[in-house]
């Protein structure tokens, strides 16, 4: 592993702000999610996954929240509305062996579509990674179009770098994307006085915490 885990991956996180809960994703969020998921085009239009064809098969995927990478682990949380503490979304925060740099990924259920929920969601996201899992900066990619997710990410001070010209397939077609980065710098500057409604991290086996460059 390199300098950046120290062989650190978290055991469980619960994030809270205002409206929503971040904790990692669980079978017992399978059905609801599958509702608001299964063959929702609303959603399922602006991802490149094609969405879950049964409950059994997301509660699989919902069973393993943390994947270890090279230079560090993707870690996939459920976004909870405080008012319900039911899931309305995902948020997953993925290295993929790029140690520093993660990318964002993220689906809201449309119901819950202008209420800020993800915008704080992707704010606690952001926390996360710089707070406590050492990263240096943060992208995400949003299809061409997709206007609330764009705003999402501007909100919370992401940058758009370019627009990728068919840089990703979805289904047999390819589609533009939307490219967009966040530094440290910006994401403190971004959220100066902020700070989480509750923010308990716990690392596996009492790790240390990974050495933040």
């Amino acid at each position: 592993m390199s300098a950046f885990t120290n062989g650190a991956l978290l055991e469980d996180v619960e994030l809270a702000g205002e409206c929503v809960r971040l904790v990692p994703v669980h079978p017992r969020f399978a059905p609801r999610a599958f509702a608001l998921l299964y063959r929702n085009e609303s959603v399922l239009r602006w991802l490149l996954w094609d969405g879950p064809e049964t409950e059994d098969e997301l509660a699989q995927s919902f069973a393993t929240w943390t994947r270890d990478a090279e230079d560090g682990a993707d870690y996939r949380m459920a976004v909870l509305d405080r008012a319900t503490d039911e899931i309305v979304g995902t948020i997953a925060t993925r290295f993929g062996g790029n140690a520093g740099a993660a990318d964002l990924g993220y689906w809201l259920a449309p119901t819950e579509w202008g209420r800020g929920l993800m915008s704080e969601a992707v704010r606690l996201t952001a926390h996360l990674s710089f707070r406590h899992l050492a990263a240096r900066a943060l992208s995400a990619s949003v299809f061409v179009g997709n206007v609330g997710s764009r705003r999402v990410l501007e909100k919370n001070g992401f940058l758009m770098v370019h627009t990728a010209r068919q840089n990703a397939r979805k289904g047999d077609r390819l589609v533009d994307e939307w490219c967009f980065a966040l530094s440290r710098h910006d994401h403190d500057a971004c959220t100066a006085g902020w700070e989480p409604r509750i923010d308990r991290v716990t690392w596996r086996d009492g790790g240390d915490a990974p050495v933040r460059g």
